[in-house]
């Protein structure tokens, strides 16, 4: 799969260095399972449960900074958190997607999809 990372992505001068994921919202005890999906397929994945109250705004733009992909989880989620997280990949750079749901699974085909791996299957997953 080829790799394009945005300009200023921390990826961009960094080969053979793992895609960092990072997953806000969804389930938290699902958590666990993406990060093993992401190690299987050689990325490193960094879950937010979507919660903004207090410092975990701050706390999620910061696992965004960290990450080359950012995937927002629709359900269960707060909006808010889609917001914020949106807001801080379009200011450093990162790749933004949006999904649904999303089953560990299905990583792969998100990843790819980001990466501009037109061959990957849609991904959001089925209710």
């Amino acid at each position: 799969m080829a790799r394009r990372f945005p300009e200023g992505s921390p990826a961009v001068n960094a080969p053979g260095r793992p895609v960092r994921v990072a997953v806000i919202g969804g389930l938290t005890r699902v958590a666990r399972d993406w990060e093993r999906a992401g190690g299987a397929i050689g990325a490193v994945v960094e879950h937010h449960d979507g919660r903004t109250a207090g410092a975990r705004a701050e706390a999620l733009a910061a696992i965004v900074r960290r990450a080359d992909i950012v995937v927002a989880i629709l359900v269960p989620n707060s909006h808010g958190a889609v917001a914020i997280a949106r807001r801080a990949a379009q200011s450093h750079h990162r790749v933004f997607r949006l999904v649904k749901h999303l089953r560990p699974s299905a990583l792969g085909e998100v990843i790819a999809g980001a990466l501009g791996d037109d061959s990957a299957p849609p991904a959001i997953a089925a209710a």
